[in-house]
């Protein structure tokens, strides 16, 4: 634990080091351009298929770049390379329509052309030294590929300290306040006034990458368990209830070999390093690192005993005979697919591992449910999630300032229209009615735990810290 803290605060000296006076840039425009609603009384305004209302921002009107580049990388990976826009060939329903639409509209806004290129570096693998390299020669190059990127969100510790890339705040045009960028994630991230990247409607793999308790229905019914939706709304699934429920389970030595192995059915899967660990403490309501008035971040040593105490209990939890924890170095999809193939009560994990595992988890023959990461106890007084680290943040490099305020105006134009037309459609049409069977308590279960999304400075920089 003191190298731990000693690392931590390291990292924080050192973005205090390349940190500027916290003061967010005015916009060129007197204009209001909050989302509250303006109305004359008689037009209902404009709204969203959230339900959510859309007001148009002037601060883009008159705005004429003159048919400049902007380049835009992303991974390579279908799951991210799908948050703008793809070929036609590339297309596979309605949300990649949308993208690729809402990337039009902004070009012909601003009259700018989009170059996209593509890159796993930007995914969080290893060490995190191939990321620097590109993040480094591309400041070095004036932007390179790398106007905008959306690289794996731990990354963005590394090249933070290197002052290679752009405090949003100093932009001419980002406005963390718009509905479109996640608040709780703008709030937790900053440091020192500086926000070096974002997340929200434009990143919809931040949905996707949502931790969650997969739950075999199936299994819980033959096990006498059909309330499980009412105890979720009733502010009753805790780590206890859960508990409870993977002692009440039967291992099953399916393939007859005498140990535990991946053609058994346990109570709980998961992968050890990432899903099954990330969770927990935000859903207990444990907040490792917190702010104080003046920006800088502390370690609050009074949760320090309760955050020891749960990691205990998961310990036992995990390593109990009716628990599987998948290592590095195994198969990733590994838990995600033992619960599609009906070898699994529970599993922790994202929403959506990729396109693949996704469809499996449709076409799974039991049935199935998504509920929230168990809370830590019944005081608490609503369920909190996190997304597994792999969520894609957006950033930007640093260049002229001239071309900063165009590639600032792309980046909050992108969120602007992905507000207005991506991610309601891709939560209320695709997630819900995907993987809520029809059911009214499923949709609002999934809608509150979309809504819960909470992020930990500690976790956000696990990696600038030596985890």
């Amino acid at each position: 634990r003191k190298m731990s803290l000693r690392l931590l605060c390291l990292f924080l000296a050192l973005l205090t080091l390349v940190a500027l006076p916290a003061c967010k840039s005015k916009k060129p425009s007197d204009a209001d351009t909050s989302t509250d609603p303006v109305t004359d009384g008689s037009k209902a305004p404009e709204t969203n298929e959230a339900g959510e209302i859309i007001i148009d921002n002037p601060v883009f009107d008159g705005l004429d770049y003159e048919g400049e580049t902007i380049h835009i990388t992303r991974p390579e990976t279908d799951l991210f390379r799908r948050e703008f826009a793809l070929s036609i060939n590339e297309r596979q329903d309605e949300v990649d329509n949308r993208v690729f639409l809402r990337d039009v509209a902004v070009q012909k806004k601003l009259n700018v052309d989009f170059r996209y290129h593509q890159s796993n570096v930007l995914l969080q693998i290893g060490s995190g030294t191939d990321f620097i390299a590109m993040v480094n020669n591309a400041a070095q190059a004036g932007g390179g590929e790398l106007d905008i990127f959306t690289p794996s969100s731990g990354y963005i510790g590394y090249a933070a300290v290197r002052n290679v890339i752009l405090n949003l705040h100093d932009t001419q045009y980002f406005d963390s306040e718009h509905a479109c960028w996640n608040q709780n994630h703008v709030n937790v991230a900053t440091v020192q006034g500086q926000l070096y990247a974002a997340t929200g409607d434009l990143t919809i793999s931040l949905f996707d990458k949502t931790l969650v308790t997969l739950t075999n229905i199936t299994k819980l019914e033959a096990m006498g368990v059909d309330d499980i939706y009412d105890t979720v709304l009733n502010g009753d699934w805790t780590l206890d209830r859960m508990e409870e429920l993977i002692r009440d389970y039967h291992y099953e030595d399916l393939d007859g070999n005498g140990i535990k192995s991946l053609g058994d059915s346990f109570a709980l899967t998961g992968m050890l390093t990432s899903e099954l660990i990330y969770a927990w403490p935000i859903a207990s309501g444990i907040t490792v690192m917190k702010t104080r008035e003046d920006g800088f971040h502390y370690v609050d040593t009074n949760v320090l005993e309760p955050l020891d105490t749960l990691r205990e209990r998961i310990d036992t939890l995990i390593n109990s005979e009716n628990c599987l924890a998948y290592n590095n170095g195994e198969d990733v999809n590994g838990p995600y697919n033992q619960f599609t193939e009906g070898k699994a009560l529970f599993t922790v994990d994202s929403i959506i591992r990729n396109r693949a595992t996704s469809a499996r988890l449709r076409n799974m023959t039991d049935r199935f449910a998504i509920l929230p990461i168990p809370k830590g106890s019944t005081e608490q007084t609503g369920y909190a999630t996190t997304p597994e680290l792999h969520f894609s943040v957006v950033a930007m490099i640093k260049t002229t300032p001239e071309r900063q305020d165009m590639v600032s105006a792309a980046v909050q134009l992108l969120g602007e229209e992905s507000y207005k037309s991506v991610r309601p459609y891709y939560i209320e049409t695709v997630l819900k009615n995907r993987y809520t069977a029809s059911s009214a308590k499923a949709v609002r279960i999934l809608s509150d735990i979309l809504d819960s999304v909470r992020f930990e400075f500690s976790i956000l920089y696990a990696d600038s810290v030596g985890n």
